[in-house]
């Protein structure tokens, strides 16, 4: 009795399955996405992608980028306000093994960001909107765990110094029929924290 073959294209997954499953246990994992599991109590979603860009010798150490993007909405409040904003972050982690290329551990940062948000107090007694941008540098300090070479916790204390311009819509004039501002600036330190959870690929 002649055995039956098998189709090519059931050869060719099987090939391409064991090929992704030996490239994959030879990897370098450069690539972590983390969410912060404390900005939702804001009504803010926040995630983060962070890149390993350098990877530790004998002197030298883990060194990574991360970006960061956020989105503000907290319509079902009065007044509402809508937001987003970008944090590019550059990360040294403490010296751990030349062999280890796991962005875990003790780490500082540099940081740069940018934020814009609106306010909108329509249905008060009056119709005047609030515009906020904000763009500032800082430094954070944080701790990086990574258990079972996947799942990432990533906690953090910092702060930065914000410059703010507020542009007030005031309505329109009553004798020029244009439209009236007025604008403020307002520069602050900023207290950042967080707690961030992801995976590592």
């Amino acid at each position: 009795m002649q055995q039956a073959t098998r189709p090519v294209p059931y050869k060719i997954f099987l090939i391409s399955i064991s090929l992704l499953l030996a490239t994959n246990s030879f990897a370098q994992k450069r690539n972590v996405v983390k969410a912060n599991v404390l900005s939702p109590l804001a009504w803010t979603i926040n995630v983060s992608y962070e890149r390993v860009t350098k990877i530790p010798t004998d002197s030298s150490r883990v060194e990574s980028l991360q970006v960061t993007g956020f989105y503000h909405n907290n319509t079902d409040e009065r007044p509402r306000v809508l937001g987003y904003g970008y944090v590019v972050e550059y990360r040294w982690y403490e010296k751990k093994s030349k062999y280890s290329t796991q962005p875990r551990g003790t780490y500082l940062s540099a940081y740069a960001r940018y934020e814009h948000f609106s306010r909108d107090y329509s249905g008060f007694n009056n119709n005047e909107t609030d515009y906020f941008k904000a763009g500032g540098v800082g430094g954070l300090f944080g701790e990086q765990w990574v258990l079972a070479s996947v799942i990432v916790i990533d906690s953090f204390v910092g702060l930065g110094y914000d410059v703010r311009s507020n542009k007030h819509w005031l309505g329109r004039s009553r004798d020029l029929d244009v439209p009236n501002w007025d604008r403020m600036y307002n520069n602050r330190l900023a207290f950042r924290f967080g707690v961030r959870v992801g995976i590592r690929f």
